[in-house]
């Protein structure tokens, strides 16, 4: 797994880099984990003024 943050102005994006075994772990069934790690990842984001964008990239 490779983590890149590119930031740009209020907004991150966040891009995950995962081998194409390891997508299906993250993502799960109907996309209950990836949903839960953005809405984490939003909730960080939005205590701080900021939004965040998160990417998954095989």
């Amino acid at each position: 797994m490779l983590l890149t943050e590119i930031p740009s102005g209020k907004t991150t994006l966040f891009k995950v880099q995962l081998r194409q075994s390891d997508i299906g772990r993250v993502i799960r069934r109907n996309g209950q984990t990836i949903h839960a790690i953005r809405a984490l990842l939003n909730s960080s984001a939005s205590r701080h003024g900021q939004r965040a964008t998160l990417e998954i990239v095989e």
